[in-house]
This record gives structure tokens, sequence and C-alpha cells, in this order.
């Protein structure tokens, strides 16, 4: 008998984390940058250039790495300042780069790029957003924080390959560290399991998202952070939506409603989500009745697009076209300045015009709706308006209104998200921009 070999604890796997995506490339930069102007088109996309010549170049090799500054640059960026005053921070950073590369604090600079992301992010300017968001992540390559908000505004702008891979970059980065910040990188953790939840629920892969988002609740509780443990089970609420579970979205939005504190910024989302899970039951009527609570509180216009839509589709199901119509006015008005949410939108105006028996309109916003999803690959959407046009196309009646089976039960429900919303409302008024983060809570 020969002898036996102890047996050895298998070596630890090395925690790798990924790199960061590469740059989109100057063309798509530009076409990106574009529609803020063609002044800040000249002055945004110079700027974002040397950021990234900068951080590619070793510390000892930044001195007098871009030459000194021309007059027309600093025409250009004072021109833009006098425009945008919001701006004279960041770009007083970008010609201090330009100035003194050699004494320029990554911090700082990564500080800038975020400061011009969010004020593309306010104008309309999505894919730009997004450059200066990677562009800070770049910067500071052992930010999670960073990482997830560079994932965040690519999910939000369909770019679902760059959104995964950011933020199981920023998982990693959060989870292998182990100093005085952990319980900050469990919170970008648990933010990072979200996020990737939802780019897998929109890609429909729905059964691949639910892990995530059950793995981000789990150690939500584990870890006591309770708003982030409603942030998991609001996106399971859409996810149970979303694949027909009606039950089990109640479950979660009943416990998203019992996590979330009290001034937290997605409850108008989350009122808004409970009352599309309700469409989905065909009760319209009190659908209506807390999205007429919901809405007055979502300020972002992006957000405001998708939340008039649904209303419009509960005021149509409910019988009131008069409604309907007001809601399609805005949805069309909101829809041609921020097309983030344009498939589910006119998804839902499709849904609406179908409910009131206008067939050729609601064949149109369907088949604009599809043309939306395929663009932005929102898979799910565009699943779904199949269907719809294949039951507009069969001249199918569009369902009723359903009788409640328990009414007291909903009634109570109701009557506590709308105390909750006019809770919220007061202790944000003034303080808060509604709407600045309703996304099942993923970018809190």
């Amino acid at each position: 008998m020969g002898q036996e070999t102890p047996n050895r604890a298998r070596p630890p796997r090395p925690h790798i984390v990924p790199p960061p995506p590469p740059p989109l490339g100057w063309r798509r930069e530009f076409t990106a940058l574009r529609p803020l102007g063609v002044r800040m088109l000249f002055v945004l996309w110079p700027a974002l250039r040397r950021v990234r010549v900068w951080a590619d170049t070793p510390a000892e090799r930044r001195e007098g790495l871009f030459g000194p500054p021309l007059d027309e640059r600093l025409r250009e960026a004072s021109r833009a300042c006098a425009r945008f005053p919001e701006l004279l921070e960041p770009l007083g950073t970008f010609t201090s780069l330009l100035r003194a590369p050699h004494r320029m604090d990554p911090e700082w600079l990564a500080d800038a790029c975020q400061q011009v992301s969010e004020w593309a992010d306010v104008q309309g300017g999505l894919p730009a957003a997004v450059l200066f968001a990677e562009a800070a992540a770049t910067l500071l390559p052992e930010s999670p924080g960073r990482a997830n908000v560079a994932a965040y505004l690519c999910r939000r702008a369909a770019y679902s390959e760059r959104a995964a891979m950011w933020y199981l970059r920023a998982f990693k980065l959060a989870t292998r560290g182990s100093d005085r910040s952990r319980k900050w990188r469990q919170r970008e953790a648990i933010r990072a399991l979200i996020g990737h939840g939802t780019v897998l629920k929109e890609r429909g892969q729905l059964d691949e998202a639910r892990r995530y988002y059950e793995r981000a609740s789990r150690r939500a509780r584990s870890a006591g952070f309770r708003r982030k443990e409603a942030e998991a089970h609001h996106d399971l609420l859409l996810m149970c939506t979303e694949a027909g579970a009606l039950g089990a979205a109640e479950w979660h939005a009943r416990l998203a409603l019992r996590c979330y504190p009290r001034s937290h910024p997605c409850i108008p989302a989350l009122a808004h989500d409970f009352a599309f899970l309700l469409i989905r039951q065909r009760y319209f009527t009190p659908a209506l009745t807390l999205l007429e609570g919901a809405i007055p509180l979502v300020e972002h216009p992006a957000e405001q697009t998708v939340v008039w839509s649904t209303l419009a589709w509960a005021a149509a199901g409910a019988g009131r076209q008069d409604r309907y119509g007001e809601a399609e006015r805005a949805v069309l008005d909101l829809v041609e300045l921020y097309d983030e949410y344009a498939p589910a939108a006119l998804d839902h105006l499709a849904e609406g015009a179908w409910a009131i028996g206008n067939w050729e309109q609601a064949r149109r916003y369907a088949e604009l709706a599809q043309e939306a999803a395929v663009q932005q690959s929102s898979v799910v959407v565009e699943r779904d308006v199949r269907t719809l046009l294949e039951k507009i196309v069969r001249k199918e009646p569009p369902p009723q209104e359903s009788g409640v089976p328990d009414q007291a039960r909903l009634e109570l429900l109701i009557r506590q998200f709308l105390a909750r919303l006019q809770r919220w409302r007061a202790l944000n008024r003034g303080k808060f921009r509604a709407g600045d983060d309703a996304n099942g809570g993923e970018a809190a």
C-alpha cells in the first residue's frame, strides 16, 4: 500500500479586479458631446482627451505634458463659464491641468469630471454624462463608488455590456478591501449587485437577475443596511411584476415600503412601481389614485416621462379619456427631449390607446415603442410590445378593469402609500429634488 498524500487545503483563488472597459473611441465621444452645443463640444472634448492622456502618463513625466495653454482655448472656456456658471469650478480645474499637469491631484480632476457628468445629465446629455463619469472612475481606479456611478450611467444609456463590466469591477474593488472603510465598501458591493441585477433584468435574464437581487438583499440584511435591503426588494418588485409573479411582487413592495427610511428619494418611485403592479392586475382606478399622488413628487424630466405614461395607461383603463389625453400630451412633449425611457413610455401610450379603442393610434405607438426598444436593447419591453402589437393587429378587445378580491386590504395599502408620500413631501420640501435617483434605489 502506497503512502497516503496528506489533505491540503486548496489555495485561495486570487481576487482579480477586471479592468475598466476601453474608451468608446473619439468618433462616438464626439457624437455624444454634440447635443450639448458646438461651444461646449469644443471645450469638453479636448478636456476629456487631455484627462485620458494625463491618466495614462506616469507621474514623473507629466511636467510640460501639454505645453502652454493657447489663448483661444482659454477664451472658449471663459465663454462657456459665462453661459453656464455652474461649470466654473470644473472648467477651472481643466485649465489648471493645462497649466501645471504635474501638480494636479487625481481626486480634484475626478471631482471635476463628476461635476461635468452631473451637469450633462441634467441637460439631457446622458451619453456625455457617461464619458465624464467613466473618466472619473479611471482617474481613481481603486474607488468602487466611482465605478458604480459609471456603471449606473452606462446602464441608463443602454450600454449594457459596459455597465456589466463596471458593476463587476465595482463589486471586486468593494469586496477586496478590509480597511477602516469596510462599512462603506459593503454598501458599494451591495449597490454593484443591485445594479448588475438590473442590467440582467433589462436583458430579459430574469432568473440571473433575481439571484443578484437576492444576494444583495441578504448582504444588506446581515450588514444592517435597511435602506439597501429596501432597494433590493424594490428591484425584486419590478422583476416579479415583469415576470408575472404578481403575488411575490406585492410581498416585495410591502417589504420595501417597510424598510425604506421616510425621507428616502425612492419613495415616489416605489409608489409608481406599485401602481404599475396594480395596472398589471387590471386594477386601473386604484393605480390612478396612487399615481396622482406620486407624480407631483417626481421632478427629473426623464423620469417624469415614464410616470406620466403609466398614468396615461391607468387613466385609459379606468375610462378617464380626458386624463389620458392630458398625460399623453405630457409624454409626447417630454420624450422628444429625454428618450431614455422612450420604449416603456411609448408602450404605455399604446396600451392606453388600445384601452380606449383608438386602434390606429395604438398601433402607431406600439411600432414606435418597438423601434425604440430595439435601438436601446430593451429586451423585456420589446417582448411586451411585440405581444401587444399582435393583439392590436388582430383587433382583440382590450382587457376591462377587474374587481379587487380583497378591496379593504388594497385600500389600506394604498392609504399607507399615500400617507408615506405626503410625509415624504413634508420631509423633503426645500432640501431635495424629487426623482434625482428613482430606479429602485440603485444609485442612491
